[in-house]
Formats: C-alpha cells, structure tokens, sequence
C-alpha cells in the first residue's frame, strides 16, 4: 500500500499550516525530512500533490482528494484512541442526551440521578434541541445517546431495545369515541388529531394513517402534553398519546383512552448510541441502567402525576 499513516499526517499539516516549514514543526519534524517525504510520497504516485503559490503551498486536484481522505482518517484514528483510553480508566467529561419524544422527560432524570452514583465524574446534559432529530444529532456528535422510537437507516448507529409501550386515541367523555373499544384509521377521517410532533416522526401517523391512506381534515402539532390534553378536553381535537402519558387523566374520568384497532398500536423505544461507541463503558452502564429501571420509572411517573 502506498500511502501510511505518516503521510496523512504530512498532507494534513501541510493542508493547514500552509507551509512545508510550518508543518513540519507541527509533526516535529526537519523541514528537509518533511519536504523530501512529501517528494517522495508524489513521486510514488506519479502526481504532484501541492504547488507554491504566493508563498503558500496549495494542494492541487489530487491532493485536495487526499486530503479529504487524510481529514476523515486521522479523525477517527484519534476518536478511537480516545475510546481505547476510556475503555482502559472509566469515562470521563460531559455525556449528552436526547431523546425522541418530550414526555420521556418527565421519567427520565430519575434515571440519571442512579447513573450519577457509579460515574460521579461525568456531567450529564439533555439536549431537548436534538428531540426532532436524535439520529442527525448522534452523527454530529452534539449527542452522544438518543432514546429513540424509531430506527434509522444506514449501519452507523446502533440499537438496544429498552421497553415498549401502547399509544392510545385520547377524547373527552362526551365524544363519539368514547364509549368505542377500539378505533380504526377510517374513524380519523373527519377528526381534528392532535399531535406531540409533525406527522412524518409520528408512529400513529406512519404506520396507521398512511398505509391506511387516510389524511384528517387538520393535524395540529403541540409539544407540550398538558396543551394537549387541555385541547383534548376543550373538544379541539383528537389526540395520540401512550397509554401511560394519559392513564392519570382516564382514572380521574377526565378523558377516556381507546385503543387503536383492535389489536392495539404499539411502539418500541431503543437506546440508540453510534456503532463505533457502542462498547464504551459509560454509555453500556447508562443502556444497563435504562433497560433495567425505564419502564417501571415510566409507570411510577404515570402513578404520580
């Protein structure tokens, strides 16, 4: 093979001090070691990498290509020398998390305050700006796990299921649903719905409506569960929610929760982290964790509420 790692560290250098003198202290190196290497590595195969111009050196086609190339490659050698270092001492600095859906939220610090005990030297941040988009989030590194209810395309990131849980039709008492054991797609043809998020990131919408071809006069989307549930009851509209999100609602005669065919229309959450980090001790101990406590701190902050 021809190029080595050496000789992506030249180009590097030499791509962003400019000079074959500069980069050459970077890479503690003497300018004739440098300048020979670069020569020799151009020779080898057969293209001129940089020319001069006005004292800079500026990589011609060629060595724009390898560049890119050297850029990627040297990124990620010094990523996995990071997670090598933290596989061998225990993780520590700043965790991120975000998650698909805002009710999650709610149960979720809970869990975070557990995690907190055996890895006290790691600050643990939410990012709810990643909530509309956990798998994007995960790949520019501004996460560094998402819990997730849908999975992504590509092999990139990778999953473990944590629990599942049942999204339910929320009405008021008094609504044509209500006395129903279970809805069908159909039934949304002439209903206002109400949902957390825009239709394409919504279960029900996805695997109900759409296949169902059915499209209701209006979908409004609000964030927040308790405006939701408020326009539920003020008869603005139909709502999606999971069955435990509502249950305090149900139980106090507020609302009445049907179930979507007659099957039930369930989700599955994961714990989705980038395949290349999936073996890093912090974030296995998180998953554990998750795993383990999600879904009775799901049903405990239902109980609560």
């Amino acid at each position: 093979m021809t190029l080595e790692i050496r000789h992506l560290q030249l180009l590097d250098a030499i791509g962003a001090e400019g000079t074959v003198s500069k980069a050459a202290k970077r890479l503690n190196l003497t300018q004739p070691a440098a300048s020979h290497a670069l020569r020799s590595l151009e020779r080898r195969l057969g293209v001129e990498l940089f020319r001069r111009e006005r004292r800079r050196m500026v990589p011609t086609v060629e060595g724009e290509r390898l560049l890119r190339s050297a850029q990627v490659v040297l990124t990620e050698i010094r990523r996995a020398e990071h997670d090598v270092s933290q596989l061998k001492t225990g993780y520590q600095g700043v965790l991120r998390i975000t998650t698909q859906c805002y009710t999650c939220y709610h149960w979720l610090p809970g869990i975070l305050r557990s995690f907190n005990q055996t890895f006290p030297k790691i600050d643990i941040q939410i990012v709810p700006e990643g909530t509309n988009k956990p798998f994007e989030s995960l790949r520019n590194r501004t996460v560094d796990l998402a819990i997730v209810h849908h999975e992504p395309e590509g092999s990139d990131v990778a999953l473990r299921k944590l629990f599942r849980d049942e999204l339910v039709a929320v009405v008021p008492p008094g609504h044509r649903f209500a006395s129903r054991r279970s809805v069908t797609a159909a039934d949304f043809a002439d209903e206002q719905v109400i949902l957390h998020s825009a239709p394409y990131r919504s279960t029900f919408y996805e695997e109900m409506l759409k296949p169902a071809g059915v499209e209701p006069p209006r979908i409004l989307a609000l964030q927040l569960s308790e405006a939701v549930l408020e326009s539920v009851k003020a008869g603005l509209g139909v709502s999606i929610m999971a069955r435990w999100t509502v249950e305090p609602e149900v139980k106090r005669g507020a609302l009445r929760a049907i179930r979507l065919t007659p099957k039930g229309l369930w989700r599955v959450w994961y714990a989705a982290v980038l395949a290349y980090r999936a073996e890093s001790p912090a974030l296995v101990s998180l998953i554990d964790l998750l795993k383990k406590n999600a879904l009775s701190a799901v049903e405990s902050c239902a109980a609560s509420a």
